[in-house]
């Protein structure tokens, strides 16, 4: 779906690339005596109207379309919107490629309609984050997320890392495992909640058992709900305790930690931010000489 009247797409340039247009033109004009595409116009939007769709995409891509430029990027929910009066055209007829015939077709159910554009994204490009699904839908990422909470909740979608690991992807459940090579180690976002949710409120013995199995600590109130009978006193001998380092440990946060976590803290620690006045400052130290 999408394929302009040139023929173009630019999700599927590297699919088309190659094929010579003759071939393409042929494939069109045969699905079209078939009646298995068809053409959109009247939706007001520009990105829609003279392309080619499956009856069925065309009906939903109309009705997403005349939405958009109706009110549908200042809303958060679709069933807000009044689309009483609003229409677009489906082509019926052709002459080889050139619609001859158009019929007014209403809204559908805009809810509807949503979900299954984004089911259809998703199963036809593969994994993506609310960001990307944001960008090439036209609505607002409010909207957006409510639909795709509602695709998890029914176990439609399912949210992890597939791709990356910098930020949760969606996915089609029914195409969860079948991923690039297959090769992919799969990791689901709401295990990942999970574990954190009941690492969080494990129970521990003492202190140190506490401060072992965590990166740090910001006060001693952290400990009162993770330590069975947590004594105040306990976390006075932790803080005298040479094994404990107090300092400014990560993003910018004052903390405790054990010495054998520094290395891991280092590590996580971004490069430092180095400002005007800090420039001037590094211009100043002699290279080479020890600065304490």
């Amino acid at each position: 779906g999408g394929l302009d009247p040139e023929f173009h797409n630019p999700l599927y340039k590297e699919k088309l690339a190659g094929i010579d247009l003759d071939t393409i033109r042929g494939w069109v004009t045969q699905l079209c005596s078939e009646e298995k595409i068809t053409k959109l116009d009247g939706t007001g939007s520009s990105q829609l109207d003279g392309k080619w769709f499956s009856p069925f995409m065309a009906e939903i891509h109309g009705t997403l379309g005349c939405l958009a430029v109706n009110g549908g990027k200042d809303v958060t929910d679709l069933r807000e919107l009044h689309t009483r009066g609003l229409s677009y055209s489906i082509a019926t007829a052709f002459d080889e490629r050139t619609p001859t015939e158009w019929t007014k077709q209403s809204l559908g159910d805009p809810h509807e309609a949503m979900r299954v554009k984004i089911i259809e994204m998703l199963g036809s490009e593969g994994p993506q984050t609310g960001d990307q699904l944001e960008e090439r839908l036209p609505f607002p990422r409010a909207m957006v997320d409510k639909i795709l909470h509602e695709l998890e909740t029914r176990n439609v979608l399912s949210v992890g890392f597939y791709k990356q690991t910098d930020e949760a992807e969606y996915i089609l459940k029914i195409d969860e495992h079948r991923l690039v090579d297959s090769s992919e180690d799969v990791v689901e976002y709401r295990w990942v909640q999970n574990l954190v949710l009941d690492k969080t409120f494990q129970q521990y013995e003492d202190g140190f058992s506490a401060f072992d199995s965590h990166v740090l600590f910001q006060k001693q109130q952290e400990l009162l709900y993770r330590i069975t009978d947590f004594r105040f006193k306990d976390w006075q001998d932790m803080q005298l305790d040479s094994d404990v380092i107090m300092g400014r440990l990560l993003h910018n946060r004052m903390g405790y930690t054990t010495k054998d976590t520094i290395p891991m803290l280092l590590g996580l620690k971004p490069e430092p931010w180095v400002g005007p006045m800090e420039e001037e400052l590094l211009k100043r130290i002699p290279i080479g000489e020890n600065v304490t």
